[in-house]
């Protein structure tokens, strides 16, 4: 086994000790850019590699290497790839978030809510009639998300 340049030994050990040097993070809506990983460009070269066996035109150093170093590389990112997945994994196994009682949980608060804001807005609605209001519309203020009262009820068409 010969000895591996200093490079690929480092982009061995980045990969295990900080993987999220290889990925994107979070977007940043001031530049429209995702916020990359200081390797994320190496991660998608060999991505190349491993996902597409694309080993003609990956990165000119490719051919530099040797092929225990492009194999120990290989194997590095899968490695990294699969430690990823099963970390993904035991959160969504252990994470309250996506349990199935919490998703129909917050699907029924959602409901309830715009349950309530149409139930708001037609109660708005039946005062300004009660009160005589000739011009009904305009006493109703929009529903949150657009739409207002008329459009909620299915009455929008009529008032146009």
């Amino acid at each position: 086994m010969s000895e591996f340049c200093a490079g690929v030994k480092i982009l061995l050990e980045r990969m295990k000790s900080n993987p999220e040097d290889f990925q994107q993070h979070d977007y940043d809506m001031a530049t429209n850019n995702f916020i990359e990983g200081r390797f994320y460009d190496f991660a998608k070269l060999i991505g190349q590699v491993v996902y597409a066996g694309d080993t003609e035109r990956p990165w000119p150093e490719w051919h530099y290497f040797t092929e225990e170093e492009r194999q120990a590389l290989i194997a590095g990112f899968k490695e990294m790839k699969r430690t990823k997945f099963d970390k993904e994994i035991m959160e969504r196994v252990f994470d309250e978030r996506y349990s199935m009682e919490r998703q129909r949980e917050e699907r029924r608060e959602r409901r309830q809510s715009i349950y309530a804001q149409k139930a708001q807005a037609a109660q708005a609605f039946h005062v300004a009639q009660a009160q005589g209001h000739t011009n009904i519309t305009q006493t109703i203020q929009p529903m949150q998300g657009g739409g207002g009262l008329m459009n909620a009820m299915g009455l929008g068409s009529i008032f146009k």
